[in-house]
């Protein structure tokens, strides 16, 4: 990751843009595509879903 970021310690960054396609980042397999995202660029964060609960 020093090659993309400067920093190793960036990749969360690259695990965050693909938990579609990595399921346990310490297992990326030959043949993924994934996505770098730029240097900056803020990851939408999943939205909460609502849950009601019924007495």
């Amino acid at each position: 990751y020093p090659e993309i970021y400067g920093n190793p310690l960036e990749w969360p960054k690259i695990y965050k843009a693909n938990r579609g396609i990595i399921r346990n980042p310490d297992l990326i397999y030959s043949g993924q595509v994934l996505r770098i995202p730029r240097e900056g660029e803020t990851l939408a964060a999943p939205k909460a879903t609502k849950k009601k609960w019924i007495k």
